[in-house]
């Protein structure tokens, strides 16, 4: 596979490389939003329109479901059967409709600081309250869950929801399977249940295992998971995700939430890019993993030693960057990035008041593009 070849997005309507449009920017590097800078693999492209001629209304085809259900089996360890899986056209509006579903106006919702900015956006749209878990680093300068302080906030306040990022944005650490095991058990403790937002489940690095909320005992009353193939395969304008739901009575309510809100119609070419990607896509998948950790240890390396420290991700192709060591504040930073660097990245302060001196950098781009946009950005903060 090429995933060397420079594709030139400028004036493409990408959305992650808006900033070029502006005549000023036009050689800046976007290192943002989260898809790649690769071609989508031609099997996904090709899969695209239906065989018939005509592009009327399908119902979701029996394939679609067997694809994402041997993928699950194989990589996740999950069995999952048609009737437990519900598709959806994104992760953020399958987020919306479960976080309605399982809980009600004015109920508060716990989220683990930083993570995913929409998170919050989608528990405020609902009418509900955010309630926040300050994430801690570890001697290993990875993310870790102070549970002490959870157990804390599970007990004084009513909890009736909480949202797990796994793997984690946007910092890339993996939960463990302890640190899942810990989550249920306060969970059913304190009748909390859990939203797993999983969708970048499929680009991880070992030695380092993920593991599915689900693939846990006992958690099919008190848990669903919401994922996709969009961010793996490089997909993300087909508009198609899907939630795993095991509890029948629960998936019940969400569809019927979906079906009352005109939301249960799936596009035709999401439908079959996702079955293309989960049935032909092994290959393509094994030989992107191999590049992004090779990227991965390249901007690692080159960020050691420097005055902005990298947290080492354990998947995803989003690396975390602190740059307190610069003593700038999170504007200054951010207009030396893009005027001195010509390169954008994502301000951290967006993903919760952690991520304040924090920005996040895509680094699923042409290694050649990666290495010279680091280079300009270690030299501006010299």
């Amino acid at each position: 596979m090429d995933f060397n070849t420079i594709i030139n997005r400028v004036n493409t309507d990408s959305a992650k490389w808006a900033i070029t449009d502006q005549a000023e920017h036009r050689e800046v590097t976007a290192m943002t939003t989260a898809d790649m800078d690769f071609a989508t693999p031609s099997f996904i492209r090709d899969s695209l329109l239906p065989t018939s001629p005509i592009l009327g209304y399908i119902g979701t085809p029996k394939t679609y479901f067997d694809s994402i259900i041997k993928w699950q089996a194989k990589h996740h360890h999950l069995t999952l059967t048609p009737d437990q899986i519900i598709p959806l056209t994104g992760v953020l509006p399958g987020l919306s409709f479960a976080i309605r579903t399982v809980t009600k106006p004015n109920d508060n919702v716990l989220i683990f600081d930083p993570v995913y900015a929409p998170f919050s956006s989608a528990i405020r749209n609902s009418g509900r309250h955010i309630i926040n878990s300050d994430l801690t680093i570890d001697n290993e300068d990875q993310y870790c869950i102070d549970f002490d302080k959870l157990e804390h906030a599970l007990a004084t306040q009513r909890v009736p929801l909480m949202i797990l990022c796994n793997p984690q944005n946007p910092s890339g650490h993996l939960w463990t399977k302890a640190d899942l095991t810990k989550l249920v058990s306060l969970a059913k403790q304190y009748h909390t249940f859990i939203i797993s937002d999983e969708i970048h489940q499929d680009l991880v690095y070992q030695p380092a295992a993920f593991t599915s909320l689900l693939e846990l005992p006992d958690t099919e009353g008190i848990s669903l998971v919401i994922s996709a193939a969009t961010k793996t395969f490089n997909m993300p304008g087909v508009k198609n995700a899907y939630m795993f739901v095991k509890d029948e009575y629960l998936a019940n309510q969400i569809n019927a939430l979906i079906e009352s809100e005109f939301g249960a119609e799936i596009s035709t070419m999401g439908l079959n890019a996702t079955t293309a990607a989960m049935s032909k896509g092994e290959r393509w998948h094994d030989e992107l993993i191999e590049y992004l950790r090779d990227n991965r240890d390249t901007a690692y390396k080159l960020f050691t030693g420097s005055s902005i420290v990298p947290m080492l991700p354990q998947s995803t192709y989003l690396m975390w960057l602190d740059f307190s060591k610069t003593g700038l504040s999170d504007g200054e930073i951010d207009q030396k990035l893009i005027n001195d660097a010509k390169v954008q990245l994502n301000l951290g302060a967006q993903y919760g008041e952690n991520g304040e001196h924090w920005f996040r950098m895509n680094f699923a781009t042409p290694k050649q593009q990666m290495i010279a946009a680091i280079k300009r950005i270690i030299t501006a903060f010299k």
